[in-house]
């Protein structure tokens, strides 16, 4: 503690020594600047009269040379006191050493009085608080701010605001908002104390100061992770939750080798391993909680598109997909494609796991038409230029340049192909980008094109025709043939890739293996059950097996049988109503839903269903059967039966 003093002491004496130093050279350069000139003048005339008097003969400019020497040194001479006051004088305005002199050994009084005692009380009476201009490093203000923190939380965020707001002492209080939140973190125990930190500092100023860097909103998205797991409805799903957040932690503990402050990789990384530990410890727990709960863990994931980073090994099969992709891609001249699937049949999913079924060279950027702003044509070029970035990062941890903000407002669509070139100079030649378009039918929800202006449409059909090195895939629900006829010009030469049911083998793998280790649950005759009333659509294939393993855990069984499939059917109507209705309401029109009712009374199509059936058997709904159509799944004819 007193060797901090002393340190402060010596600090001050020196920067004062050094003030007063340059003050001082200012002072006299000033002074003999100002007054040689005077010299001058006067020591010439008095040269000139002096020579003139003792012996006109004399060289007048020998008398010039003396008179300007004399004038000069008594110039300095005179005038450097002066000088010396004036640059004193200035260095004290300017850094107000005045108040210094009194606020420093005021600050050090409080601290050691009040700092350690009652930090709350000494923040109330610190110099700070009477002058609001206070310039100097403060000693131990930073330590009695994180004191008063710990005594009294309000007190000490009063004071930060009031730093921040009313004084010069803005880098100081951000950089004691930074200490507090790495002691914040380090005092975390468990894991329920981990997910209630993002809550303990909502007092933080958003956007968050310039000191916190990326660090503070990653590890708060990983204590949200943390809050989803402890939220989760068993043992087993905590795991697979908690699992989320600990690889985001590992990659951030990773990241931080690139850190070029010292001290921020070391608070940080500090932090880091300590909530690993954590976070490990927590999982070994509930662990052992899952082996002896004997319950069967639910991984069938109902709803939501499936993505590497969450999913992993649950996405099932569609390597044809893949290999059609990749190998249309790959030709000379690479067309427009066009991912067509009914709904919930995994398009989004599949489009998720590009970036891992598909070699190095290629680059997918995923750009969801439900996530761009279509409030304007000219917000597009922005949202794809951004997505497209992101793609890049997140796929293949590339870093692509960014556009030229203020030429994509005036000229959108230009500028993003200047940019496309850009783009294409700064990676290596063998690199491609693959722009995937899902829910690609949203963009006619632009006003704009809604009126006509297809420079959109037309910047699709550029990137097809003059960009080998861009290839653009569109995902939607829709063939090309039902669509507007705008998209003609930039479908006409499109490859079609049909999206349908998984194979009877991938459907099998999804029951019985969905991860690792997982029991045997269903026997052969409910797998059995399961393919049959599905049809081996992925989404109902995960409704099903879902229920079934809830109905188990229930009723605290471990193996199901087919009487446990067929007593879920009413459940997986509820559960699943949105699909079954948007499939029912949206997706059939009255003519579809009249041939459908016919077909599930066995009775015989009409004429006037012809166009009915071709649009149901190109949707996978309906399949020719013994010389009439029969519908494909099962499940969505029980369905059809309850709406009637």
């Amino acid at each position: 503690m007193l060797g901090s003093a002393f340190g402060v002491a010596v600090s001050v004496s020196f920067g004062v020594a050094l003030g007063v130093a340059v003050g001082v050279s200012f002072g006299v350069a000033l002074g003999i600047e100002i007054n040689a000139v005077v010299g001058v003048v006067v020591g010439i005339a008095l040269g000139v009269v002096a020579s003139f008097v003792a012996n006109v003969t004399k060289s007048i400019v020998a008398g010039v040379a003396i008179g300007v020497v004399v004038g000069v040194v008594a110039g300095v001479v005179v005038n450097v006191s002066a000088g010396v006051m004036a640059g004193v004088a200035i260095i004290a305005g300017v850094f107000r050493l005045p108040f210094g002199l009194v606020e420093l050994p005021w600050q050090l009084g409080l601290y050691f009085l009040l700092g350690t005692k009652d930090p709350v009380r000494a923040l109330r009476f610190s110099p700070v608080r009477f002058d609001q201009l206070n310039l100097f490093p403060l000693p131990f203000l930073d330590q009695t701010i994180q004191a008063a923190y710990r005594r009294d939380t309000k007190a000490a965020i009063e004071f930060l605001e009031y730093l921040t707001t009313s004084t010069n002492q803005q880098k100081r209080a951000a950089r004691v908002m930074e200490q507090i939140v790495v002691a914040e973190a380090m005092t975390r125990r468990n894991s329920a104390e981990l997910a209630a930190l993002a809550k303990d500092l909502e007092w933080l100023p958003q956007p968050y100061p310039e000191t916190f860097g990326v660090h503070l909103p990653q590890l708060l998205e990983i204590t949200q992770g943390v809050r989803a797991a402890l939220e989760a409805s068993s043992p087993y799903r905590r795991i697979e939750l908690l699992n989320i957040p600990l690889e985001r932690l590992n990659g951030f503990i990773t990241g931080l080798a690139g850190e070029r402050s010292a001290r921020l990789a070391t608070d940080w990384g500090g932090v880091a391993q300590h909530w690993r530990e954590i976070l490990r410890t927590a999982r070994k727990i509930w662990q052992e909680e899952a082996r002896h709960a004997h319950e069967i863990p639910n991984p069938y994931v109902v709803g939501p598109q499936l993505n590497p980073e969450q999913s992993k090994n649950r996405f099932k099969g569609r390597q044809e997909i893949f290999r059609r992709i990749e190998e249309l891609s790959l030709a000379p001249q690479p067309p427009v494609l066009l991912l067509v699937g009914g709904r919930r049949m995994g398009k989004s999913s599949s489009l998720n796991y590009l970036k891992e079924k598909m070699g190095p060279e290629w680059i997918p950027a995923q750009v969801d038409g439900l996530g761009l702003s279509l409030d304007s044509l000219s917000s597009v070029p922005k949202g794809l230029a951004r997505r497209i970035q992101e793609g890049a990062q997140k796929s293949r941890n590339l870093t692509l340049p960014s556009p030229d903000a203020e030429k994509l407002e005036k000229e959108p669509f230009p500028t993003l192909l200047e940019w496309m070139d850009r783009v294409e100079a700064a990676l290596a030649p063998e690199k491609r980008i693959l722009l995937c378009i899902d829910e690609f039918e949203k963009l006619d929800d632009i006003p704009e094109q809604r009126q006509g202006d297809h420079r959109l449409l037309n910047f699709w059909r550029h990137i097809a025709m003059q960009r080998r090195r861009w290839v653009v895939l569109f995902s939607g629900y829709a063939f090309p043939e039902e669509l507007p006829p705008h998209w003609s010009a930039c479908l006409n030469l499109a490859q079609t890739v049909p999206l349908g049911y998984l194979r009877k083998e991938e459907a099998q793998e999804l029951i019985q293996a969905p991860i690792p280790e997982f029991p045997d649950v269903f026997s052969p005759e409910a797998v059995n059950e399961v393919l049959h009333l599905t049809r081996c659509h992925p989404y109902l294939v995960q409704l099903l097996c879902s229920l079934v393993v809830e109905r188990l855990n229930e009723q605290k069984r471990l193996r199901a049988e087919a009487g446990d499939v067929t007593a879920v059917v009413p459940e997986a109507f509820k559960t699943g109503r949105t699909y079954f209705d948007e499939w029912w309401r949206k997706d059939l029109q009255e003519a579809d839903r009249q041939t459908l009712t016919r077909l599930i009374l066995h009775e015989s199509p009409l004429p006037e269903d012809a166009p009915s059936l071709r649009k149901l058997e190109k949707y996978q709904y309906v399949e020719p059967f013994e010389g009439s159509y029969r519908l494909q799944i099962p499940l969505l004819e029980k369905y059809a039966i309850t709406q009637r």
